[in-house]
């Protein structure tokens, strides 16, 4: 029997339903472990197809094509003890798939020597968050164990990890795989996983991985994908426990990685690797300019445009998207109108030369030679006042300012080919201090899941990061304002705000609950803000339906996994407030 066993974790970036390109890349990674003498090669979930591939798994040419390169994956395993690839499999002859039915399974193929062993399939099947698992597959029933050389490898998939020995019975999970992979004897668990990133979830997947080698006694090897596909991120930081719940083998975040880990099997045991420290905005920033990256180059369109008022959302937007995709890349549009200060104006520009980008002024209304603005209101908006009367509500030009915007925008979008990056932040969006056709409208929405606090935080980082002030100071400090009407300020506390749509949005603690919680260091909420602010969380739900991409970075963003009604009429006892 073997004593010491070379484990590698091959942490990569598939692309939704490139299966070809996908699958070069998996080849290319065992090419690179034979040169390392690796006996045992990893890839994460669904690595031939992609995760979430959604309703593409209904075109049976791409399941086709994926059992297509599992044959095409054999022969390149030849002389490695074991390799697992994720993968997607049919539960029955082609002739009784069904659309209104799952028909496949979330699975693995193991192979050895050149050989395929044998497939396995995803025994805990989530249904929640952006998980969406139940629409497209069958759960697998057996935990199991291969026996390669008197080596007894177990495997699994993702969320089986997740359902631990000390958790309340699930009412739908069958079995805790983990458990029974180390009842069976298991030398080493390997977990394939597509586990999306979330503020936190480093530490969070690290305690998970930990607790589960040291409860069943046994070493898990844990690799993750990484990148984005669509607004969902993915971290990478793959990585191995030993049965003493110490971590042996640690991948890099967000970025290709071969991690690779000599395991004792005798003791099982290997050296141990302390925690590496974790700052919330550093890995905030890596995240998003990874989702921006990506989402820009599997959509094949590799330009972005950024509309910049001089505030701190478009800097920190801006900012990101020149990380992502290169200064040459970016075109900054700044729009001033009458309420523009110049204080500000003059911040954007300053900002648009530290990045180094193009960009160009375009106002939203005609100015005279002296550069003072034409009459009193906009002329475009006389026509509105001609059939309608001057405006009830001061909203009307607000908004139509916002609209115009975005009307400049698109229209260079559309010449140029290039994605509108947007710049609402979270909080804004809960309350609906955002445009419908105006903000809203952009193709990404790059800081739509960051409170307004960490929008300050990253804003700081990137400073920080630069080792210079690329984000000017004036901008960071100065009281945050749309600028749509004179002398106008947001409406907010956001230390106050923030908090309650977090409580609110992420965690649906109800009304009554809010009164007794507060922000950190700050008094317990008034019920004034409890109401009004639940009020336009409620209110603004069809907003945020029409906005664009959101880049997911909190535990719930909105979106997909945020499924509320928009014509409701919330209508309960007096007791439920």
């Amino acid at each position: 029997m073997i004593d010491k066993l070379k484990v590698t974790l091959a942490q990569i970036n598939p692309t939704i339903a490139d299966v070809v390109g996908n699958t070069q890349k998996i080849i290319e990674c065992l090419q690179k472990g034979r040169q390392s003498n690796v006996q045992v090669m990893a890839f994460p979930e669904m690595a031939v197809i992609g995760y979430p591939a959604q309703d593409l798994l209904f075109r049976s040419e791409i399941i086709e094509a994926n059992l297509l390169a599992i044959k095409k994956i054999a022969p390149h395993t030849k002389d490695y003890l074991t390799v697992v690839v994720g993968f997607c499999e049919p539960a029955f002859e082609k002739e009784k798939w069904r659309l209104d039915r799952q028909h496949l399974y979330n699975s693995y193929a193991l192979f050895s020597d050149g050989n395929l062993i044998g497939t396995g399939q995803k025994i805990c099947l989530p249904n929640y968050g952006v998980f969406d698992d139940f629409r497209y597959f069958i759960p697998g029933q057996e935990a199991k164990i291969f026996d390669i050389e008197g080596i007894k490898i177990g495997v699994e998939i993702c969320e089986d990890l997740w359902y631990k020995n000390t958790d309340d019975d699930h009412p739908i999970y069958p079995c805790r795989p983990t458990q029974v992979l180390s009842q069976k004897g298991a030398d080493l668990i390997i977990v394939l996983n597509a586990s999306p990133y979330h503020v936190g979830k480093e530490r969070t997947k690290e305690e998970l991985v930990t607790e589960q080698a040291r409860e069943n006694q046994v070493p898990i090897f844990y690799v993750n994908m990484w990148g984005a596909n669509d607004k969902i991120i993915f971290d990478g930081n793959s990585l191995a426990a030993d049965i003493e719940g110490h971590i042996i083998a640690r991948g890099a975040g967000f970025c290709d990685d071969l991690v690779i880990c000599d395991l004792d099997l005798k003791s099982k045991v290997a050296k141990h690797i302390p925690p590496p420290p974790f700052h919330e905005e550093e890995m905030i920033y890596r995240a998003l300019v990874t989702g921006k990256r990506d989402y820009h180059k599997k959509c094949g369109i590799h330009q972005s445009l950024v509309g910049v008022s001089g505030g701190i959302d478009s800097a920190t937007v801006l900012a990101i998207d020149v990380a992502a995709l290169g200064k040459e890349n970016v075109l900054a549009i700044l729009s001033p109108s009458r309420y523009t200060s110049k204080e500000t104006l003059e911040d954007g520009i300053r900002l648009c030369q530290n990045l180094e980008v193009n960009y160009k002024i375009i106002p939203i209304e005609e100015q005279e030679t002296t550069g003072c603005w034409i009459g009193s209101v906009p002329e475009k908006y006389k026509r509105f006042i001609k059939y309608f009367g001057e405006p009830k509500n001061e909203v009307v030009f607000e908004n139509q300012q916002a609209i115009d915007r975005m009307s400049i925008l698109r229209a260079i979008a559309n010449e140029e080919n290039r994605l509108i990056s947007g710049t609402g932040n979270k909080s804004e969006l809960a309350t609906g201090y955002a445009t419908v056709c105006g903000d809203l409208q952009a193709d990404i929405l790059v800081i739509g899941d960051l409170y307004k606090h960490q929008v300050y935080k990253v804003a700081g980082y990137i400073n920080e990061l630069n080792h210079r002030e690329i984000i000017p100071q004036t901008i960071i400090d100065r009281v945050p304002s749309a600028e749509l009407s004179k002398d106008q300020v947001d409406p907010f506390n956001y230390h106050r705000l923030d908090k309650l749509v977090q409580l609110k949005v992420e965690e649906y603690k109800t009304n009554e609950e809010l009164l007794s919680l507060a922000p950190e260091g700050d008094s317990n909420f008034t019920r004034d803000e409890v109401n009004t602010y639940s009020r336009l969380i409620d209110l603004n739900e069809h907003k945020r339906f029409k906005s664009g991409y959101i880049l997911k970075i909190s535990p719930l963003a909105f979106g997909e996994e945020r499924r509320i009604n928009t014509a409701k009429r919330v209508n309960l006892w007096e007791q439920h407030f």
